[in-house]
């Protein structure tokens, strides 16, 4: 199916152990009708909390003009360890929003990517009193589409984080970012919807706010924000096919919340692993659809083990409602490993409650179907239904082969991959052209195998 969705980037594309310290702001009630400066007092607080991100690459200094050749030669530290001099180009903008007042800044994962589905080399970061400062990547998620980056400076005006949960249609809201590289920019519109879906793909999780307003090409990473002056989402996409169509997307904070503290210290989004799969409940004349229903567990799950059966419609977990399967994927994805889970279901007319552990699958493990490959030590993936899903990979694999967890493989030289016996036979040592999909969207990776 091809997405409706646009990216909204231009030009195409800490410390392990720190937790983030979000900013707090005190109780306020909600801001009331405007007088004569409207709004104004209410944005002076939200705009410095809102960046400017220009990824960057870094070629040889006495190469400048054959950019496309950094993607065929040693990194950059192995030319500067050789003596060759570097320089930065900037292919890219976004915006970024500051969330600890220590430089932790939340962006979208598509600012930090370059059109080739590598990470930026570099990232510069204007500050609203145009200030620049160079960036670090702390760590991205593929699946909600977010990214962490950190500067290393004191007291920076970061932006409260309000209940995403509380937000609902009506409510007055302002996009702010960077579009079209103009500079920062706020737009004002209100919330159109909440829990918004745009893709049945595995690989991506939405549960999107829905906006009118204003939001463009640039504003990728920006923030979105109440009547209050809080963050409620960060804004990431836009119906249609290049410019504001008046439907807007954005991540809320309670997911925002929870890559972010991962990504802060772990460096990835541990997700635990329950075995189910589910759908949505049929239609129904007598009664609303409401719920997961269970389609199939994996043999010797926790989900098995706890006795969770195809059929059964889960519709609660965690003491959290759910109403559908995006309901389901969203409260299971914020779920670390080893955690002990419960779940209420209906079987048969009646509420059964069960209690589950989550676990990380792990290679050799006889109840899963997750391999490794030994050009890409690493890597644990596993076969999935339109190819090969990178489950997990450390740090020192990402960064040299750009490839990242979530990726869904589906071509290795020109050649299809479906089972585990393609992925050892297509590859090999030197450079490979790797075809991935990323949500809906495919890119093709020159994977270097040493």
């Amino acid at each position: 199916m091809k997405s409706f969705l646009t990216l909204l980037l231009l030009a195409s594309a800490a410390s392990a152990q720190l937790k983030l310290e979000f900013a707090q702001a005190p109780a306020t009630p909600t801001a009331p009708a405007p007088a004569m400066e409207g709004y104004a007092p209410l944005l002076r607080q939200v705009t410095p909390s809102v960046v400017s991100v220009f990824p960057a690459i870094t070629i040889a200094a006495d190469d400048a003009d054959h950019a496309l050749e950094r993607f065929f030669t040693p990194p950059a530290d192995e030319k500067k360890k050789e003596g060759g001099a570097t320089e930065e180009r900037t292919i890219g903008t976004g915006s970024g929003v500051i969330v600890s007042a220590d430089g932790y800044i939340v962006t979208n994962r598509h600012v930090v990517i370059l059109p080739t589905g590598k990470p930026a080399d570099a990232f510069r970061i204007e500050l609203s009193d145009k200030r620049q400062l160079a960036g670090k990547l702390v760590g991205m998620d593929t699946i909600t589409d977010l990214a962490l980056l950190k500067v290393d400076t004191e007291s920076l005006p970061a932006l409260p984080l309000a209940d995403s949960d509380s937000v609902a249609t009506g409510d007055l809201v302002f996009a702010v970012g960077n579009p079209f590289r103009i500079g920062i920019t706020a737009t004002m519109g209100m919330v159109s919807a909440t829990r918004r879906c745009t893709s049945d793909s595995p690989e991506t999780l939405e549960h999107y706010i829905q906006t009118d307003a204003a939001i463009n090409p640039g504003n990728s990473g920006g923030a979105l924000v109440n009547s209050s002056g809080r963050l409620i989402g960060i804004n990431t996409a836009i119906y249609g096919n290049s410019t504001n169509a008046g439907i807007g997307f954005a991540i809320p904070t309670r997911i925002v919340r929870h890559v972010m503290e991962n990504l802060a210290a772990h460096g990835k989004v541990p997700r635990g692993f329950f075995g189910i799969q589910a759908d949505n409940p049929p239609p129904s004349e007598k009664v609303p659809p409401v719920g997961a229903v269970v389609t199939a567990v994996m043999p010797e799950s926790p989900a098995s083990e706890a006795g969770i059966v195809a059929g059964d419609r889960i519709v609660e977990v965690n003491e959290c409602p759910v109403n559908d399967r995006q309901d389901l994927r969203l409260a299971l994805a914020m779920i670390s490993p080893d955690t002990k889970t419960s779940v209420v279901l209906v079987r048969d007319g009646s509420d059964l409650t069960v209690s589950l552990t989550s676990w990380e699958p792990k290679l050799g493990d006889s109840r899963t179907n997750f391999f490794s490959e030994d050009l890409l030590p690493g890597l644990t993936m596993a076969v999935g239904p339109k190819g090969i899903v990178i489950h997990s990979i450390t740090q020192e694999a990402a960064a040299q082969t750009k490839l990242e967890e979530g990726m869904v493989v589906v071509s290795i030289n020109n050649a299809a991959v479906t089972e585990r016996a393609d992925v050892s036979t297509h590859l090999r040592k030197g450079v490979n052209k790797v075809t991935v999909l990323v949500g809906e969207a495919t890119r093709t990776l020159l994977v270097r195998i040493p």
